[in-house]
């Protein structure tokens, strides 16, 4: 078997710097901040795990004005780089389990679990993805980047999953890790942090739909390796909604929609010239897809092994846990793709198994937007006008758009 190499260097590119504006959006009262990218640690706990690194972000810290909040993670994830990475398996942990050597006289046939996995970052309404951290170099990699969040409470979230076979390569399981911090930005470090209230009776229903691709607004064609069949999910009904703080005798729900398309067949796995493959596109595996709100545990786990091609619908879930002011709820979709660069490099005799993420985020609201202090415009005075609170409505919505540079560098033995 051909072990393949590379170097990856994922780098953070500011593409875009723009604001989504609720309908009833006035004022914008937002804080710069840098946020700063620490190098992670590979940590090898035998099981999919991830956890943000405390000493750097942990619960309820607030930020002021030019503050640089700084975040780092551990992670243990069978991720698949084609070639090696600091990662269970190093980077080839798919081909590990698929050319594991079996032993006819023990219980268990093989020793090889593990089959793939991959992780999510994302901060607020805005999808880090994973391609921004570089895990093949674990140390040099600071990234930083300057943005502007609202003065209010923020959540960065890691979410990872994993494809986890039996001991005999039978049956398979879908594993979960997740690990997430809340912070508050406000203009002054010093300044007390708004109280959190729960909001008992305000809950979101949401409506999962699985799609043909050509109904995608980011479509794409099954038809062939070339064309990159990949997991998509869309938000298609009130990704930016407010409501109102709902009450024993009012509960309120908010209705909310995504459609999505992944591979969802049994394996079929194949020996290529180099090394492991799909040898069929219609059986690049399963997938799987979890529902977050804030900082609360996963809700709604969905675990498909089989593809049933009548079933494109399910029926409306319910979620809660959600506070008084900004919320977000993340749909995260795990499913298989052709790695892009086995495909390239070995001009597509190697259609390698790669995990990927795709996630649609919504924003809500709830209750009175309020007005917070704005940051003072006038720096040649001495002594500038002391902001006041007071409440009347602020954009609900900041997102940052970046851009990954994957860099690829392959040796063939």
């Amino acid at each position: 078997m051909n072990k393949k190499g590379l170097i990856l260097i994922f780098l953070f590119v500011v593409s875009a710097l723009f604001v989504v504006s609720s309908p009833q959006a006035a004022t914008d009262n937002q804080v710069e901040v840098t946020l700063k990218y620490v190098p992670s640690a590979y940590v090898p706990m035998g099981q999919v795990y991830v956890e943000f690194d405390r000493r750097f972000l942990d619960d309820n810290m607030v930020f002021g004005i030019h503050d640089t909040i700084y975040f780092a993670f551990y992670y243990d994830v069978c991720i698949e780089t084609w070639g090696g990475a600091v990662t269970t398996g190093g980077g080839v942990q798919p081909e590990n389990w698929f050319y594991d050597t079996p032993d006819p006289n023990s219980t268990c046939l093989y020793t090889e679990t593990r089959f793939i996995g991959t992780m999510n970052v994302m901060l607020d309404n805005y999808d880090m993805g994973m391609s921004n951290f570089d895990i093949g170099v674990n140390n040099g990699n600071y990234q930083d980047i300057v943005l502007k969040l609202k003065q209010g409470w923020h959540y960065m979230t890691i979410i990872a999953a994993e494809l986890v076979s039996d001991c005999n390569h039978t049956t398979w399981e879908w594993q979960y890790a997740k690990d997430d911090k809340k912070f508050y930005v406000a203009l002054d470090k010093d300044d007390t942090p708004l109280l959190l209230e729960d909001a008992w009776y305000n809950t979101v229903d949401v409506t999962t739909n699985a799609v043909h691709s050509e109904n995608l607004k980011q479509w794409y064609d099954w038809t062939s390796f070339e064309s990159t069949p990949r997991p998509v999910a869309e938000a298609v009904h009130n990704q930016y909604a407010t409501a109102t703080v709902g009450n024993e005798s009012t509960p309120i729900v908010t209705d909310i929609t995504v459609q999505y398309n992944a591979s969802n067949t049994l394996f079929d796995l194949a020996d290529t010239a180099y090394g492991l493959g799909f040898g069929n596109i219609f059986g690049m595996g399963p997938l799987t897809y979890l529902w977050i709100v804030n900082n609360k545990p996963a809700d709604i786990a969905v675990s498909n092994i089989t593809y049933d091609p009548s079933d494109y619908s399910y029926e409306p879930e319910t979620l809660s846990g959600f506070t008084k002011g900004q919320n977000y709820i993340y749909f995260v979709l795990f499913g298989f793709k052709t790695d892009d660069f086995a495909m390239y490099w070995t001009y597509g005799d190697t259609p390698a198994p790669q995990l990927a993420c795709d996630t649609a985020i919504f924003s809500l609201y709830i209750g009175p937007e309020i007005n917070y202090p704005e940051e003072p415009t006038c720096p040649e005075c001495t002594t500038c006008p002391e902001p006041t609170p007071g409440f009347g409505i602020f954009i609900s919505v900041s997102m940052l758009g970046l851009a990954a540079v994957l860099i690829m560098v392959r040796k063939r033995k």
